[in-house]
Formats: structure tokens, C-alpha cells, sequence
């Protein structure tokens, strides 16, 4: 009640009793909290007064104590000179420091004579303390600190409050002191309060009459600006105001002029402000959608209503602006899912928070990073951002890193292959040897034997050399590569990948057939690449072929155009559709069903063909097959650029000397030693390169033949050794190898003869005739230098 009789004031009166109670105010503040920071300061003046006096006696007792460090004086007379200076110090005259030491004895006392000397320890004030003893327990613990107690005043008998403050000089174990009497500073501070008292009174006279007069002044205008104020609240922002004079009421017409035009300006402001937030609501790509929560009566979240959307929200979903506006999700919207969307959002506008997640759109095959949130109490707002441009490279680097996990897989195979072939050579030759022997065995019998005895001995060889040809062509396709170019016989490249493939082929009832031309095709290339693009193209002849019925073919054609050559593979399957056959070369672009290719087989050989400079072409009609053409630079041909071909079956000779035999297979090794000793030569045996190394030491050889592969010491190594043995220049070495890649074998004996110095090389599985050959080819050799 009383407050609403003050609104009903007059403004004259409401500023007299507002600034009466604010000066009041004010002075209770100035008696309740000013009074008592003047007296703490006067008690912090003194404190600090007492403390500087005792700083200063501290001072002449350093000094004393440096000279007597210099020599100048002794300790007893530094110590009196001290004692007489500061007997003479004063504090306003009246206050003073005495000297004690740590065992309370007096050493100096300025106003009570009679105090020096005594044994001060049982010394108590009228309280009862035992003060001398206090200040001896501050200076050792502390080294300095107050000390209240009661003391008489100086040409006085009674004892009074006093305040002071001891500090230790640990030189010589004195304790100086000096003290301010309480009774003093409440004298000061009552001074002081008078003072502000007085002031305070004329204050608030002042403050009563300057209240008046403003009042008066005030109210007046006030009274004059509330028509136009009038105006101003109803939303008149087109009045004029008229202002004169540079008084308050001058002043507030101005101010209220410029109002209206900062209001005018404001105004102006935020409906850009709308027209700008309007056109970034409408263009910004993500989409947004305000909704409103419908409850049920027990206050469950049942549904959502629409209340605004942009328009890329209406892109996503389909539908537009004016059939979702007020409509609930559920009729605009309908989905089974709809529960599980209502009680996540609501969970949002709920908490306040926030949350995140993705969804995908099976209607228009797309994925969202939708952003939930609650901008008020009730409602959640949400903003879709496509991403499926990002689903898709995932996706596309999730399969590039499957590609790179199965071309480590195919690594670690070729690397097991490479062991694996050596291990299938020795016994291969093994198995070869035998099948010469026990032939030229039934031969020197007369030819007696049953002639299906030498049909399955013939059929027995045909599958050694099938065996053989096999692990020649893992070989070259295990062979750890690199981005070399080199000149690379295209025809072997050719005939080393059908080797591998063609029988897998013929039991899927595919047909790999070559035509080939009849000199040997050297092209500049990378011959493991080679093979690699090679054996893409043929597996995708043969995935076009698998829904084919009857007759499936695959042509693998080579022939010289020019300065270039060209390989062809052919196939008879279902073709290439035009839609598809400009696209695939493409990274990840396949024809084939989910989890059947990942679309990385062509456009790998097209960047391996056109990084050597080649060319890769496609022809293609659905139903008639296809045809890739792969066009090669040709390779300048030199003594080298020889075709491997078969060694000729030469007919059995004789050789004069003798031969070190070096293998750690025994079964090879008697193989070896009966070709070697139906060749007429004298055969000495080691199982190693170390053992052959000591022979060579010892005795005089005409041929050296050497496994590569071998514990303790390889055949490369023994051939590097036993050069710079004082050997005679005609022996001849005879490196023979099983294994494939790693085995520092090159296609031709170059390397050998290069790097380690052999005569030649011979690859397992070998027979009587291929080693004859081999011996009266490197016989025929220069000797190679050291």
C-alpha cells in the first residue's frame, strides 16, 4: 500500500524524499563503515611507525657489526657504541626502543635504568603475561612480530595497554623492541571522528538544498515532455520535436529527437536484417525444419507439427512449403519409423541439448547428417546436410583399401611361391633324372621292355615339363618389381601368363588360345607390370564369357605394326554396353554385381599401359565380344634381346676333365654325378658352398657346378670366392637355380656373368641333355675376367 501511495507522488516530492533517504543513506555509511577503516588505518600508521623506528635501530646495530667484520672495533665496544645510539631514539618524542637478549636478560632500557642487566624472565604484566619470555618465543620462531601487554607510561607509575614490536639481530643474539600506547591512538581516532562528524552534518545540509532546488528544476520539463513521449509510445515515429536551449530540458527534447531517429534507423536495420536472413533461409544449401511437440494427456510426445521450412528441406523430402506447414509428420510424412524419430527428438527439446546423427533416404538414395536441437521450451529445430558425396568416397577408399589387402595377399603369396618353387624343382629334377636313366636302362637292355614301359616314361616327362612350366611362369609373375623399364620380350611375357591361367581356364570350359608372331616382339616396358596388365584383361575376358552358353573363347594375339607392337585379347562373351564402354577405364566403375570387382582391374592396366607410353583401346558390341588393343613402344634390339627358346636336344658328347658338383640335395646331386660321369668327367662332390670353397683349395677343377640356393654359403657367394682364389683361368662356372624371384637370377646369364662371374646358368628341372648343352656352351665361353 505505501508503495503504490509514492507512485502517486508528484515528482517534486519523490525526488526530495529519494535524495533525503540517500543522504541519510550516505551518512550512515560514512559513520558505519568510514569511521572504522580511518581508525584501522591510524592503528596501521602506528604499527608501521613502530616498525621503521625498529628497522632504523636494526640499521646502527649492522653497521656496528660490519665494522667490527672490517676490524675497526671489537664486539664489546661495537656492542656499547651501539646500545648508547639507540638510547637516544624517540617516536614523537616520548616512545623509545629498549634492548634484550634471547635469555631475557635487559640490555638496554632508555626510561627505566634500573631494568638493565636483570634477568627479565619471570617478568609478568599486571595481566599476569610473561612478556619478555613472549618476545623471545616471536624472535626465534618468526624472527620478528607484536606483542600486546601492559606497561607503564613513561614519568607514570600505572600500567597502560601497549602494543609492540620486537625484531631479532641474530649477529649477537639481541632483540630490539619498541611500542605505541592504545590509549594514544583512541585519542587520535576520536579527533579524527569529530572531524568527519562535523564534516558529515555540513554534507548533508548541502545535500538537502541542492536536492530542492534540483527538484524544482526537474519537474517542470518532465511535465512538458510526456504529450510527446505520448506519441512516441503509440508508434509515432514520424513527430517532430522541436528543441531550444542547452538546460536539461533542451537536452531531453534532443535526446528524445534523436531517439526517434535511432529508433527510425533501427527499424530500417532489422527489416534488412529479415530481408537478408530471409534470402539466406531460402538459398542455404542444408536443410531446415522448426517443429512444434503434440503431447498426449498424460504429456507424452505423440507427434511433431511443421511451422517452418526452407526450401532445400523441401527438395530433400519431395514435398512442398504449403503441404507441411501445420501439418504433424505422421500425415505429411507417414513411415513406420516415425515412433523412433518422435522420442529421439523429443529427447532433444526435452534436455535443451543437442544431437547428431545420419540417416539415409532409400526414396531418393541419399545419405543426411541431420543436426537436432531445442530453440525453445516445446519445439526442435533440424538441418540436413547431404552427404553423400563423402558416403561415397568412404565408400570408394573402403574398397580401395580392399584392393590393397588383396594385392598384399597376392604379394605374400608370390613370396611363398618363390620358396616353394625351389623346393619343387629339386625333387622335379630328381624325378627327370631317374626318368633318363632308367629309359637309356631299358635301351641298353635292347629295347626289350613292353613299349607301354616307355609310353607312361614318356607321359611321366610330359608332366615333369608340364610342372615345370608352371612354376616358370609363377617365376615371372612372382618376381618382386619395380618401375624400371627395361626391354621385355612380349611374346614370352604372353606365353609365361597362359601358362598360368590356360588349364584353370579349360575347366570352366574356356578356350585360351595365342597367335603370336613368329620373331620375338622386345618392347619398353616393366615385364612383372606387363604380366599384371595382362592377366586383368584375360580375367575379364573370362567374366564376360560366364554367362555365355556353348562355345568361350579367349585370342591373345601379337604382331609388329610399324615401330610399335600390338597385343589383342579376344573374347567371344557378352560384349560391352555403349553406356558403359566410355566409362571403363574409370576408378570403381563396374558392371559387375555388389562384392564381385571392385572397379579398379581396368583402370589400373590403363595407368600402367599409358605410364610406359602405350595405349590401350576397346572394341566392343553387346553379344559379340570384345577385343582390348594394347599398343607398345618397340625396343631398339641389341646382342641380348635373344628368345629364350627350348635348349636343344643335343645328341649325348663327351667332355674331358674334372668337375666339383656342389648341392646340398643328395638325390640331385647323385643325379648330377651320373649325367657329369657319362660326359666322361672325373666328379668330386660338396654339400655346400663352404665345402666346395675348401676343394677348390685344394685340388684342380675343370668345371664348377653350383646350386644357388644352399645352407651356410650360397652358390653366388661360392662363385665370388673362389674368384680370388689363384685358380687357373679355364675353369668354367655352372650356376643351376629352382628357385623364382629373390634368387638374384636374371632371364639370361647376364646377371651371373656380370655381378658373381659365372659361366653360365641352368634352371631346374633339367635333363642329361640340357646339362651337356649348357657344359659345351660355357666350354666354348671366354674365360670371364676377375
Amino acid at each position: 500500500m505505501a508503495f503504490k501511495r509514492f507512485r502517486g507522488w508528484t515528482i517534486f516530492s519523490k525526488i526530495m524524499s529519494l535524495s533525503i533517504v540517500s543522504i541519510v543513506l550516505s551518512a550512515s555509511v560514512i559513520l558505519i563503515y568510514v569511521l572504522p577503516v580511518v581508525e584501522e588505518k591510524l592503528i596501521t600508521e602506528k604499527r608501521a611507525a613502530v616498525q621503521d623506528l625498529v628497522n632504523v635501530a636494526l640499521r646502527i646495530l649492522s653497521d656496528s657489526q660490519a665494522r667490527v667484520e672490517r676490524g675497526e672495533l671489537d664486539v664489546t665496544e661495537a656492542k656499547r657504541l651501539a646500545a648508547s645510539n639507540i638510547r637516544g631514539l624517540r617516536y614523537k618524542h616520548i616512545d623509545y626502543i629498549w634492548i634484550n637478549d634471547l635469555s631475557s636478560r635487559m640490555i638496554m632500557h632508555p626510561t627505566i635504568p634500573s631494568l638493565n642487566g636483570l634477568d627479565l624472565k619471570s617478568f609478568k604484566d599486571a595481566s599476569g603475561k610473561f612478556l619478555f619470555q613472549e618476545f623471545t618465543e616471536i624472535c626465534e620462531s618468526k624472527g620478528e612480530g607484536f606483542v600486546e601487554y601492559n606497561w607503564p607510561v613513561p614519568d607514570g607509575t600505572e600500567p597502560a595497554p601497549k602494543l609492540s614490536f620486537v625484531k631479532l639481530f641474530k649477529p649477537w643474539g639481541w632483540i630490539l623492541g619498541s611500542g605505541i600506547y592504545v590509549d594514544d591512538v583512541k585519542r587520535d581516532i576520536r579527533i579524527v571522528a569529530a572531524r568527519i562528524l562535523t564534516a558529515t552534518a555540513g554534507f548533508v545540509i548541502l545535500a538537502i538544498i541542492v536536492s530542492f532546488l534540483l527538484a524544482q528544476r526537474i519537474s517542470r520539463p518532465l511535465r512538458n515532455a510526456v504529450g510527446t513521449l505520448n506519441e512516441i509510445a503509440a508508434g509515432n515515429l514520424g513527430v517532430r520535436i522541436a528543441s531550444s536551449g542547452t538546460d536539461e530540458t533542451g537536452q531531453l527534447l534532443s535526446a528524445m529527437k534523436n531517439m526517434v531517429e535511432n529508433l527510425r534507423q533501427s527499424d530500417e536495420a532489422l527489416r534488412a536484417s529479415r530481408l537478408r536472413y530471409q534470402m539466406l533461409f531460402e538459398r542455404m544449401l542444408d536443410g531446415f525444419a522448426l517443429y512444434t511437440m503434440i503431447r498426449d494427456e498424460g504429456g507424452v510426445v505423440r507427434d511433431y507439427r511443421f511451422v517452418e521450412v526452407n526450401p532445400a528441406f523441401e527438395r530433400m523430402i519431395g514435398l512442398p512449403k504449403d503441404e507441411l506447414i501445420g501439418q504433424t509428420v505422421q500425415d505429411a510424412m507417414p513411415s513406420d519409423n516415425n515412433p523412433y524419430w518422435v522420442n529421439l527428438y523429443e529427447k532433444a527439446a526435452r534436455s535443451g541439448g543437442s544431437t547428431r546423427f545420419e540417416t539415409y533416404d532409400r526414396r531418393r538414395d541419399r545419405h543426411y547428417e541431420v543436426s537436432a536441437y531445442s530453440p525453445a521450451p516445446g519445439q526442435f529445430a533440424t538441418i540436413f546436410t547431404d552427404i553423400s558425396d563423402r558416403k561415397r568416397m568412404e565408400s570408394e577408399k573402403g574398397k580401395i583399401q580392399d584392393q590393397l589387402f588383396r594385392a598384399s595377399k597376392l604379394a605374400t603369396i608370390g613370396t611363398l611361391a618363390a620358396g616353394v618353387a625351389h623346393e619343387i624343382n629339386n625333387p622335379l629334377t630328381i624325378i627327370d633324372g631317374n626318368i633318363g636313366i632308367i629309359r637309356d636302362h631299358l635301351l641298353e637292355k635292347g629295347g626289350a621292355a613292353d613299349d607301354r614301359v616307355f609310353d607312361l616314361l614318356q607321359k611321366q616327362e610330359k608332366g615333369v615339363r608340364r610342372i615345370a612350366n608352371i612354376v616358370n611362369g609363377l617365376r615371372s609373375y612372382a618376381r618382386a618389381d619395380n618401375d624400371t623399364l627395361q626391354n621385355t620380350n612380349l611374346n614370352k611375357v604372353i606365353t609365361d601368363t597362359v601358362l598360368l591361367v590356360e588349364e584353370i581356364y579349360r575347366k570352366a570350359d574356356i578356350e585360351v588360345t595365342t597367335r603370336l608372331s613368329s620373331e620375338p616382339l622386345f618392347v619398353r616396358g616393366n615385364p612383372g607390370k606387363l604380366q599384371q596388365v595382362l592377366m586383368n584383361l584375360v580375367a575379364n575376358a573370362k567374366d564376360a564369357l560366364c554367362s555365355r552358353d556353348g562355345d568361350r573363347r579367349i585370342t591373345i594375339v601379337s604382331a609388329a605394326v610399324g615401330e610399335t607392337s600390338v597385343m589383342e585379347v579376344i573374347d567371344n562373351g557378352e560384349g560391352i554396353s555403349p553406356k558403359d564402354i566410355d566409362h571403363i577405364f574409370d576408378p570403381f566403375y563396374t558392371t559387375k554385381p555388389v562384392g564381385a570387382g571392385t572397379g579398379l582391374g581396368l583402370a589400373l592396366t590403363y595407368s600402367i599401359i599409358t605410364s610406359i607410353g602405350g595405349k590401350i583401346e576397346v572394341e566392343s558390341k553387346p553379344g559379340q565380344g570384345s577385343k582390348f588393343t594394347v599398343t607398345l613402344n618397340g625396343a631398339v634390339k641389341d646382342e641380348k634381346m635373344v628368345e629364350e627358346i627350348m635348349l636343344p636336344q643335343a645328341k649325348p658328347g663327351k667332355l674331358e676333365g674334372r668337375a666339383l658338383l656342389v648341392d646340398d640335395e643328395d638325390g640331385v646331386r647323385d643325379i648330377v654325378r651320373k649325367y657329369l660321369e657319362t660326359f666322361g668327367l672325373e666328379v668330386t662332390e660338396a654339400e655346400n658352398g663352404a665345402v666346395a670353397l675348401e676343394k677348390l683349395k685344394s685340388g684342380i677343377f675343370d668345371f664348377v657346378i653350383t646350386d644357388m640356393k644352399m645352407p651356410k654359403m650360397n652358390g653366388d657367394v661360392l662363385v665370388t670366392e673362389a674368384k680370388k682364389l689363384n685358380l687357373p683361368k679355364c675353369v668354367r662356372y655352372l650356376v643351376i637355380t629352382g628357385g623364382l624371384a629373390g634368387d638374384n637370377e636374371a632371364d639370361d646369364d647376364s646377371g651371373l656373368r656380370g655381378e658373381y662371374g659365372a659361366d653360365g646358368y641352368l634352371r631346374k628341372p633339367f635333363n642329361r641333355k640340357d646339362l651337356l648343352h649348357a657344359l659345351e656352351k660355357i666350354s666354348e665361353l671366354a674365360p670371364v675376367s676377375d
